[in-house]
């Protein structure tokens, strides 16, 4: 397990929890307090190499990342490590609020004046999105957007006909 379940992005300077899909909080203490827990159960040596490791990476603090959260109007490629959600984003101008259940958008709705029943295909109210957010603890979970996953498309064999 150990620094294997990490990854470092440096664009967006923070350190993904690959096996938790989330963000660690930037701090010593956060560190030893996320790797003691499941699924990690980190001790002694292992755990201190590993928070050695850690506070070897230049990262943003949390402040500055809901800051700079990217904007949720255009998607960014997903950030690997953390989780993606299937959520929704609403469609009104200059509101960018996003969720992941459709009964929250349905209640955010009205501080467009509009009701969940006047969404159609034609005039939509919001749109499905995939989501991401750096972190999953309560009062910290701050959507944003990330791009589709590209379908690949199958291969078919190539059928020699008369060869």
């Amino acid at each position: 397990m150990g620094i294997d379940s990490f990854v470092y992005d440096p664009d967006h300077q923070v350190i993904a929890c690959r096996l938790c899909g989330t963000c660690l909080v930037p701090k010593v203490t956060s560190w030893k307090s996320h790797l003691r827990a499941e699924p990690h159960r980190m001790r002694g040596d292992e755990l201190r190499l590993t928070v050695d490791k850690l506070s070897g990476y230049n990262l943003r603090p949390v402040e500055e990342l809901r800051q700079w959260r990217p904007d949720r109007k255009r998607p960014c490629q997903p950030i690997e490590g953390l989780a993606v959600y299937g959520g929704y984003i609403c469609t009104q101008d200059r509101c960018d609020h996003c969720t992941r259940r459709i009964e929250k958008m349905h209640d955010h709705l009205p501080a467009h004046g509009k009701r969940a029943s006047q969404h159609t295909s034609a005039r939509p109210l919001w749109r499905a999105c995939r989501l991401q957010t750096y972190f999953t603890a309560k009062g910290r979970i701050d959507y944003f957007v990330v791009e589709e996953e590209e379908e690949e498309e199958e291969a078919y064999p190539v059928a020699l006909v008369g060869l």
